[in-house]
């Protein structure tokens, strides 16, 4: 039971160190290790993350209304005694 569980703790390790995320990664630099990860037989998937509809929604929302003069301009003082 014991060697089936260590079996299995070194497996997920090996699963893990096995994914590779780049962030930031320039443009320019793009291709190059495309090409490299190819060479050297590595899929390469892009993960795109989008955000929430509403909560886009909700902020362009919010940035029209300031643009039309419906923002309450605040102090710091203000802003820390609202905070408080």
């Amino acid at each position: 039971m014991l060697g089936n569980f260590c079996k299995f703790e070194e497996t997920y390790l090996i699963q893990i160190a096995m994914e590779l995320i780049l962030k930031n990664v320039k443009k320019k630099d793009l291709p190059l290790l495309k090409s490299l990860a190819k060479s050297l037989g590595f899929e390469i998937e892009k993960e795109d993350k989008p955000y929430n509809p509403e909560f886009v929604k909700e902020i362009l929302d919010a940035e029209q209304s300031i643009r039309d003069g419906k923002g309450i301009r605040m102090t710091m003082e203000e802003l820390k005694e609202l905070c408080k």
